[in-house]
């Protein structure tokens, strides 16, 4: 029953956002808020928690999210700071949801990776956790040679923690072959590019990017195949 009142409730909040009713509705959202903190709070933190799995596991409640595809800013912020305290106990997979919600945040962010870091080395680490740590990582790869090949948006050092810590994951757990062949191609390219840079580009990148024979098409962004 507090499950279907909080949803009603978001439900009113998205029609009025959707009527053009916006300034309305943030207040609707904003006077809501307010009134969740004078729930019961295990009852609060069992209807946060549904709604949690719901956004991040069963990829529900698109009517809550508009504009920029958050949920609404006032419940982004209470949700946050739901999230932010089961962290501090440890508690999966909300140290996964964190991470998912918040890694784009302009607060959230600050501690995102670490939450996804603690969500892979508990004991209730489970196959997305993996997957979204990995990911981390490769994400890194991916934005170094962003600008490849006229230059490298990350260190050497950079570069070789972000695989170092790919292959770690893979050492551990079970990680997806696609993902895998990610890694394995980055890898390649970063091998290709700096070995371009140590023959002082007398040959084309793509001269050793075919030796390796891997694909690399550039046209001021990266392109990747694998």
């Amino acid at each position: 029953m507090d499950y279907h009142v909080f949803i009603n409730s978001l439900l009113e909040y998205y029609q009025l956002y959707e009527r053009g009713l916006k300034k309305q509705a943030n207040k609707y959202i904003q006077d809501y808020v307010i009134s969740l903190s004078q729930w019961d709070k295990d009852k609060l933190r069992d209807v946060l928690f549904h709604f949690t799995k719901e956004l991040c596991d069963e990829q529900g409640y698109d009517f809550c999210k508009r504009g920029n595809g958050r949920i609404p800013y006032a419940l982004d912020v209470f949700l946050r700071d739901y999230l932010y305290s089961e962290c501090l106990e440890n508690k999966m997979p909300q140290l996964r949801w964190f991470y998912e919600l918040y890694k784009n945040d302009k607060f959230g962010v600050n501690y995102a990776r670490n939450m996804l870091e603690k969500a892979y080395l508990s004991e209730k680490c489970d196959t997305k956790t993996v997957e979204l740590f990995f990911y981390m990582w490769i994400e890194i790869l991916a934005w170094g040679l962003h600008h490849f090949p006229n230059g490298c948006l990350i260190t050497k050092e950079a570069m070789e923690n972000a695989v170092k810590q790919c292959k770690k994951i893979i050492s551990e757990k079970d990680v997806n072959e696609k993902f895998r062949k990610q890694l394995e191609y980055f890898e390649t390219l970063y091998i290709c590019y700096y070995q371009f840079e140590e023959d002082n580009r007398t040959k084309t990148f793509e001269d050793y990017c075919h030796q390796a024979d891997i694909e690399f098409i550039c046209n001021n962004a990266y392109y990747y195949n694998y």
